[in-house]
């Protein structure tokens, strides 16, 4: 998929009813639109006969249930009010945006590699080993043999394996996703694996088992090993499948029960928690520590309650409630701001004079006081933001740490280095023309930025001009290269991006590359290729995720740092934001979803 067809509009963070999230015009914010159709399972390919032998796969009952499971220890509860109810907690139909659908389905299903939002590291989980051939096109994946389905019986209560979650589960989960019946919203990420973007262009009836053969790059070698062929080279498959649409499907269940295997008396789930039935999924669900989970936790929460139920305050202020979602930032100790996989960014056209200039992008990046623009555009209108002084935002796989050392708001140092450049006052600049798309709040961004940047910089006000066109003449102007514009392109372009690969190399490379060596890079910008890109080619050539997450903090330094190339000025994440009780320890902090197994919790009446 080109990397311009990844560019999502601006996102309105409340779901509306009907499992759709509504962006409107005058919220001026972008629709993510599910498709409300069958969905049923493809066939999934036929296991080819062969000895095919994992390399030590774990072996079931060689690791004690986890200590703080229901059976071994006092009954911890959490409550939490995760407001608005998800949209689906279907891992293939996930959409960003789907804050409380991404933290169920985070605690409900397994996947193949874990994130931990955090630290941006990937840790394994359903898999434990792999091998990726000398070409890197096949990897051959590993599983555990000891992670179940699980349920819990409606008629006796009881938590009951299922079945082994199996090679077969998750090429089930990948050709879902590669069927346009899905219609997930993320299937482009899954595009990596051969074979899923010809899939995905074709009308459901004409996936038949021998297209799925000679096609699709997923097989099963046998119940603990699957074979995945990638459409090129990608070192960073272990970062995209621990995504939520790369979760293994039980094609049994959902052949079965169809768009109904969610609900909470029929679900099967593979995570660290299962699900209560009996409660209807309107009024919450509770989620039940799963007592077949081979591995330890780190939390001792038993069991979650989570409602969706608008403004619960009071449940919060009461101590009722361990957790609140809110619409609004209040200052208070007890909320924190987690990022969201989105944020909005000025983008400099380095043929525009004087943005050609590192200099003049390193000054532009020092005035610009991103938390003002929070508290002064996007509070007013209920909009939740986090400055953000680098990209990926944090919740990533391979996000850097926020470590104290990125540049921030300094108009003092933006004034030196401005005139270091030999541009003092903006002296012998020409009109810099600031476009972005048509909506109110763009253009509510777009002046906070300039009078900013005129205040801070000492340049004349007059000089600079905003100048608004729709979405999709936005789009062309940033992404295609300067000598295939009809017109001069705008000095800088405000643009709003929505990850479909939560990983580093998405953010850096597919949108910021230098075209020489990314040539598929969104950003049409005419810059040499240096040290942040040569990092870049280095992490996706390594499947090593440590030396790879390094690579990528040595790219965003190289990008966003003091002296840094500074292709873009990072303005902000959308957020969501989240009341914590003072006892209770919340993971992650600083962005993705909610991983109740690591939370600890005092007993609660």
């Amino acid at each position: 998929m080109k990397a311009s067809a990844r560019l999502k509009w601006y996102l309105n963070l409340r779901q509306a009813a009907n499992h759709c999230v509504i962006i409107t015009a005058a919220s001026l914010v972008v629709a993510l639109l599910l498709a409300a159709c069958d969905f049923g399972m493809p066939a999934v390919p036929t296991p080819e006969p062969g000895p095919i032998v994992s390399p030590g796969p774990a072996q079931a009952g060689t690791l004690a249930p986890a200590e703080g499971t229901p059976q071994d220890t006092g009954l911890v509860i959490a409550r939490v009010n995760l407001s608005p109810a998800p949209l689906t907690i279907d891992p293939a139909r996930l959409s960003p945006p789907d804050a409380s659908g991404n933290d169920l389905v985070e605690n409900l299903f397994v996947g193949l590699t874990r994130l931990d939002a955090d630290t941006g590291l990937v840790e394994m989980e359903l898999a434990h080993d792999w091998e990726v051939s000398e070409d890197g096109l096949t990897w051959t994946i590993f599983l555990r043999d000891d992670i179940f389905w699980v349920r819990i019986n409606p008629d006796t209560g009881q938590m009951e394996k299922v079945r082994p979650v199996t090679a077969g589960d998750v090429v089930a989960g990948l050709l879902r996703a590669c069927s346009a019946d899905t219609a997930a919203p993320l299937g482009a990420a899954v595009e990596v694996v051969a074979g899923c973007a010809a899939i995905r262009g074709l009308a459901p009836e004409k996936i038949t088992q021998e297209v799925i053969d000679s096609q699709f790059g997923a097989r099963v070698l046998n119940d603990v090993a699957v074979e995945v062929r990638v459409s090129s080279p990608a070192a960073n498959l272990p970062d995209l499948l621990a995504m939520p649409v790369f979760r293994p499907a039980p094609a049994d269940l959902i052949t079965e029960a169809g768009d109904n295997w969610t609900a909470p008396d029929v679900i099967w789930t593979s995570g660290r928690f299962a699900m209560q039935p009996g409660i209807p999924a309107e009024e919450g669900y509770t989620l039940v520590r799963n007592q077949f989970w081979p591995t330890s936790i780190t939390g001792n929460v038993s069991v979650v309650q989570v409602s969706f139920v608008p403004d619960a305050v009071n449940g919060f202020e009461s101590g009722e409630l361990a957790a609140l979602s809110l619409d609004r930032a209040p200052a208070s100790p007890a909320t924190r701001l987690m990022a969201l996989p989105a944020a909005s960014m000025a983008v400099f056209s380095y043929e525009s004079f004087p943005f050609g200039n590192p200099g003049v992008r390193q000054a532009f990046a020092l005035a610009t006081d991103r938390q003002a623009l929070i508290d002064q555009v996007l509070t007013p209108v209920g909009a939740l933001g986090q400055p953000l002084p680098y990209l990926p935002p944090p919740g990533m796989a391979g996000a850097p740490l926020t470590d104290g050392t990125w540049p921030g708001y300094d108009p003092a140092q933006a004034q030196t280095v401005l005139a270091d450049a030999g541009f003092t006052a903006c002296m012998r600049f020409p009109q810099v023309t600031v476009l972005i798309d048509d909506s109110d709040l763009s253009r509510a961004v777009a002046e906070h930025l300039t009078a900013g940047w005129s205040a801070a910089l000492g340049c004349p006000a007059d000089i600079f001009v905003v100048e608004q066109a729709p979405l999709v003449d936005v789009v062309r102007a940033a992404s295609a290269p300067p000598e295939g514009l009809e017109r001069a392109r705008a000095a800088i372009i405000v643009l709003n991006w929505q990850a479909d690969r939560y990983d580093a190399g998405h953010w850096l490379a597919e949108i910021a590359g230098c075209r020489e060596l990314f040539p598929e890079a969104f950003l049409g910008q005419s810059r040499d290729c240096g040290e942040a890109d040569t990092a870049l080619q280095m992490a996706l050539s390594t499947t090593d995720g440590d030396e790879r997450a390094a690579l990528y903090a040595n790219a965003a330094k190289a990008l966003f740092g003091a002296e840094g190339e500074m292709p873009l000025i990072p303005l902000y994440a959308y957020a969501r934001a989240l009341a914590i009780q003072p006892d209770v320890t919340a993971y992650p902090v600083r962005g993705g979803a909610l991983q109740f197994d690591r939370w600890t919790a005092p007993e609660r009446p």
